[in-house]
């Protein structure tokens, strides 16, 4: 019915207690969150807001390509047989 919970699965997650009372909200696995959410605790009625650690993949990848662009911009080789302009 449930999927087992045996101890080789819950080595790798991270618990997530409330900020107020420390009650244990959820576990989760490295990565597992992916957009910020709010959570209430059910015992001291607090607020929790979680963000993700890293950024999105996609967001990092996207960022190394324009990075990439910027960099194929400022060095270019123009008409000068594949010296930099300049001296």
């Amino acid at each position: 019915m449930f999927p087992s919970t045996d101890s080789a699965t819950n080595n790798n997650c991270n618990p997530v207690k409330c900020a107020g009372c420390q009650r244990l909200l959820f576990k989760a696995a490295p990565g597992a969150i992916a957009a910020p959410i709010e959570i209430k605790c059910p015992r001291c009625g607090a607020f929790n807001c979680l963000r993700p650690m890293s950024p999105h993949q996609t967001a990092q990848e996207r960022l190394t390509e324009a990075y990439a662009h910027d960099l194929s911009l400022t060095h270019h080789s123009g008409g000068a047989g594949g010296r930099l302009s300049g001296r």
